[in-house]
């Protein structure tokens, strides 16, 4: 008899054990599938949010292009040219956006990451000092002439340092946010090609510090930024004082707020894309055709001469 109850005893604990292991995984599969569906939503949503301002950036770039090369062609109100850059977009560079849009802000997490642990990185080398032996070939020191002597910048950090900079730069110059405008101007080219050309032009006109200057963006941003908690302050007063509810979770007033953000982010930032494009476009036509600005628009030519150089007088058009 004690031998049976230990029998059932076992299969007893065997099927506890059992059901609390298929608990514990059934559990475990159905949160790591919710995580893994919150992911991809994420992922969804903020990728499909840079498709947006991809398409309004080169819709704008096409615009003022053809505002600067044929301004005839531009009407004040509601010109032709508008819907054809934006149907452009949509058709002929649709494939070079949407394969920038999945690249070019992980090149840039990925380059500035770099620069966040390697510092030094982002320095000019230092020039190092080289004696050149004269031709009489005597040892003594004073064989060395100093007409044989050179300033050679020679970079002397290692190999893998060396290497490390060299990915980055071919990295940020190919995957860039100015292949877009690029796109805009030049439909016919693809997107690779886009963002060589526009670096290629900026370091011919030795204006990579220039466009490197990140002044209008970070301003634009911290618009966004303010209107985005704005909003989320009066998502926040429309759930304390109206009652109304935003989500069925436990935090009614965290959810409230930060939907209130993203929406208000969202959209301003939308919507002040078109400034930050039509930036980029106006610094890329004028290093590609200052001639053909001036002639088309002369008075907004001087302007801009004038402008320019009380800013950067060395690198004047």
């Amino acid at each position: 008899m004690i031998h049976g109850m230990n029998n059932v005893l076992k299969v007893e604990a065997m099927e506890y054990f059992s059901s609390f292991f298929r608990y514990r995984t059934f559990g475990l599969s159905r949160l790591s599938n919710r995580s893994f569906s919150y992911i991809t939503n994420t992922l969804f949503s903020f990728n499909s949010f840079l498709f947006v301002q991809n398409i309004i950036q080169v819709t704008v770039a096409g615009t003022i292009g053809a505002w600067w090369f044929n301004p005839e062609q531009v009407s004040p109100c509601c010109s032709r040219v508008v819907n054809k850059s934006f149907v452009q977009s949509l058709t002929s560079s649709f494939g070079s956006i949407c394969f920038g849009s999945l690249f070019v802000h992980p090149a840039h997490v990925i380059s500035r990451l770099i620069i966040v642990f390697f510092p030094h990185l982002d320095r000019v080398p230092t020039p190092v000092l080289y004696l050149r032996r004269s031709r009489d070939g005597v040892e003594s020191v004073a064989s060395w002439e100093s007409s044989e002597i050179d300033a050679l910048n020679v970079d002397t950090r290692p190999r893998s340092e060396r290497a490390l900079q060299g990915f980055t730069s071919r990295l940020t110059g190919i995957f860039n946010h100015w292949a877009f405008t690029y796109i805009g101007l030049h439909d016919h080219d693809s997107f690779l090609d886009a963002g060589k050309k526009a670096m290629a032009l900026f370091e011919i006109r030795e204006w990579t510090h220039i466009v490197a200057d990140g002044l209008i963006h970070n301003v634009l941003f911290l618009s966004c930024f303010v209107i985005g908690g704005s909003a989320g302050c009066f998502g926040l007063m429309v759930e304390e004082v109206d009652g109304y509810s935003f989500t069925s979770f436990n935090k009614p007033m965290i959810t409230a707020f930060l939907i209130g953000s993203f929406i208000g982010f969202s959209l301003s930032n939308v919507f002040l894309n078109i400034v930050g494009s039509s930036v980029n476009t106006v610094l890329l036509c004028y290093a590609a055709a200052p001639f053909e600005f001036h002639q088309n628009h002369h008075l907004l030519s001087n302007e801009m001469k004038d402008s320019w150089n009380e800013r950067w007088s060395d690198n004047f058009v």
